[in-house]
């Protein structure tokens, strides 16, 4: 979905930590976690390809909803459509998805987002990401806290359509709803793809490689 972004928290001068967030509204309102953006430095979202300095815009903490653990940024220059709330309350209905970006080290391989069918008694991987239905309107959130597997292990906190709607309210921050109808055969592919060839990005840190991800010093002229 061109909702679901991927935002960047500075945590040293050549390192940043990744997390998934979702716009909310087309004037660059960004949903995210709050204990990611606590006490952050520098966040920035990536308004598609990973290049920071060409496709970052900065982002501000604009609201904390501590009933919910979530925040809203406000981003400026951010070319993406606010989502919609979905009107299906079944997180398990029949096309709804999870979609979230993978840790440091995989998205600078150049592994794209994951995009995970919804099946009632399997765990979803270990990772903040966000709930579509088959129209890719937002239905609910994951949210993992530390060290994000991109496979099944702990289980992630899972915020449905009440949730959310609560975050909102207390944000004070209004997001239409709308009906998934989709005709047979006319699902909406919702994969965001990202570059395959070498990103800007690149990942030398072993330590903290599941974590953040560093970017290398510029080339000689």
């Amino acid at each position: 979905s061109p909702s679901v972004v991927l935002v960047l928290k500075l945590v040293a001068t050549d390192r940043v930590q990744p997390a998934t967030g979702v716009v909310v509204s087309d004037d660059g309102l960004v949903l995210v976690p709050s204990a990611f953006v606590n006490g952050a430095d520098e966040i920035v979202v990536l308004d598609g390809g990973t290049d920071i300095a060409r496709n970052g815009r900065p982002g501000t903490v604009q609201a904390h909803a501590p009933d919910t653990g979530m925040a809203i940024l406000s981003v400026d220059g951010l070319e993406r459509p606010g989502i919609r709330l979905s009107q299906t309350d079944d997180l398990y209905a029949d096309g709804m998805h999870f979609q979230a970006f993978p840790p440091a080290r995989l998205i600078a391989a150049g592994e794209p987002p994951l995009k995970v069918p919804m099946q009632a008694g399997e765990s979803l991987p270990y990772l903040t990401g966000a709930i579509l239905d088959g129209c890719g309107y937002l239905s609910g959130m994951t949210l993992a806290i530390g060290l994000q597997k991109p496979v099944p292990g702990h289980a992630p906190l899972i915020f449905d359509l009440d949730v959310l709607r609560e975050s909102f309210d207390s944000l004070q921050i209004s997001v239409p709803s709308a009906a998934c109808v989709v005709p047979p055969g006319e699902a909406e592919e919702t994969d965001v793809q990202l570059p395959t060839s070498q990103p800007d990005i690149t990942s030398t840190d072993t330590a903290q490689a599941d974590e953040v991800y560093q970017e290398p010093a510029p080339s000689p002229e």
